[in-house]
């Protein structure tokens, strides 16, 4: 059994979540990065994403433009590397998308 009586508490400082963690997040897409495999005959899709604003007291992450993320940042990878040639996998790419952007 818990008890907190005469517990004292104290604020947490020099640390604060910058990233998003596992699981099903909002998040906004700030760029889409094409990655290239090590032979350089596949690509993988990277996404840059940042979930919603937390608020003016939030320090966030540094972005690549040279300004602070409003909301906790992340990156996520598209699956696994695949032939850009492919037109079965391009074309699925493409509805996948597609199906992001209609439902944003």
């Amino acid at each position: 059994m818990f008890n907190f009586k005469n517990t004292e508490t104290k604020e947490t400082t020099g640390f604060s979540q910058q990233f998003i963690t596992y699981g099903i997040n909002l998040v906004k897409i700030n760029k889409v990065e094409v990655k290239p495999s090590a032979k350089g005959d596949k690509i993988q899709i990277k996404f840059h994403v940042e979930g919603p604003s937390m608020g003016k007291d939030f320090v966030g992450a540094d972005l690549e433009d040279g300004t602070k993320a409003q909301g906790l940042v992340g990156k996520i990878n598209l699956g696994i590397y695949f032939d850009p040639n492919d037109a079965g996998k391009i074309g699925a790419l493409m509805n996948n998308l597609m199906y992001i952007a209609e439902k944003a």
